[in-house]
């Protein structure tokens, strides 16, 4: 499929596939990608080009890609579409899109030329709603959705902080917080230990209590199969992982978790993921003595990283109120819209909304 644009010159339509590319041809996709990390990141140092490359190689087995790029006649990648649905009972209604063109080659009718072969991917049934994500730093993003008749599901807040900046003194407070009855147990390996993997399981599913808003999306139902597949692609990814679990000792019911990700070859940040406590066991402090005891165990074990950087809703308060105390401050937002397949189809076939 090509796209003519006139003095602006064709653009073909391809179907790939990253995770099987060979390096000559996964290099343009990275370089697409570095383009988009300058204009959402640009106070960060890049990451290695291998690095990225590493990355979209891996995928967890779980998860059924469908993948499209545009490529400008000297070669170049200047927009890539991929459509994610995934293979679990829940939320079959799902999926995920990733649409993105380089700055230097939008309003060229390319972002519609993907999403047209997009939904010819996502399938047949008419309950599928896509969902997508922009960033405020690129605006364009929002203005795509918009134009598509998308709806804001959900608003995110990314936050950070430098670790140079921490209140030391506080975070050593919170670590010695010590609730009652509670304690602790460390997963510092690629793997979760056969022991702790039902209390990571749990740990995962509390996450489907952070608030949603307006998401038409179901609980999530983790299984030690999902934990296994998940774990093999962040290390296929070379990332490492620190989980911190609190546990009840008289009924050894899982509390609470905080989780952090961390690639030494792009050094200056960590990747906070979850932290939750189970409705159960809060009031105790846990949310804060565990986010202070993973803290105190970045700052001794990681002393390259300058920062953490971190995701939630801007409705999730009470994450927000310890993450506020703990220094992090707003560094941008990211909207996730959602649109129902119908609309999506309307958009793609040129007969509006």
């Amino acid at each position: 499929m090509a796209i003519t644009t006139g003095r602006l010159g064709t653009y073909t339509i391809e179907q790939t596939d990253s995770r099987t590319l060979p390096d000559d041809e996964l290099r343009p996709l990275a370089e697409l990608s570095l383009a988009l990390h300058r204009e959402r990141l640009p106070e960060d140092p890049e990451p290695p080009i291998e690095v990225v490359m590493q990355r979209y190689r891996v995928s967890p087995d779980v998860v059924v890609k469908t993948e499209f790029i545009a490529r400008a006649e000297d070669g170049a990648v200047a927009g890539r579409g991929a459509i994610f649905r995934y293979k679990t009972p829940d939320n079959q209604h799902l999926r995920d899109v990733e649409l993105a063109v380089h700055p230097d080659h939008r309003r060229r009718g390319i972002g519609r030329a993907l999403l047209q072969r997009l939904v010819a991917a996502a399938g047949e049934k008419d309950d599928l709603v896509l969902f997508s994500a922009s960033n405020s730093r690129a605006p364009a993003g929002e203005a795509f959705a918009k134009r598509l008749g998308a709806k804001p599901g959900l608003n995110n807040r990314t936050s950070q902080v430098e670790l140079a900046a921490v209140d030391r003194a506080m975070v050593a407070q919170w670590s010695k917080i010590d609730p009652a009855g509670y304690r602790l147990a460390w997963v510092d390996t690629a793997f979760t230990p056969e022991e702790l993997v039902p209390h990571v399981l749990v740990a995962y599913e509390t996450m489907n209590t952070a608030p949603r808003e307006d998401l038409q999306i179901d609980d999530w139902k983790m299984t030690a199969e999902l934990l296994r597949d998940f774990e093999r692609t962040g290390e296929a990814a070379g990332r490492q992982r620190r989980l911190l679990l609190a546990i009840a000792e008289g009924t050894g019911e899982t509390a609470g978790y905080t989780e952090v990700a961390y690639d030494p070859r792009v050094p200056h940040v960590v990747h906070q993921q979850g932290t939750a406590v189970v409705p159960a066991h809060r009031g105790h402090g846990i949310g804060k003595w565990v986010k202070a005891r993973m803290v105190e165990r970045v700052l001794s074990e990681w002393p390259a990283a300058r920062l953490i950087r971190t995701g939630n809703a801007y409705s999730n308060a009470p994450m927000l109120s310890i993450n506020d105390r703990l220094g992090f401050t707003v560094a941008f937002s990211v909207m996730v819209w959602q649109l129902p397949i119908a609309d999506a189809r309307r958009y793609a076939e040129g007969r509006g909304l």
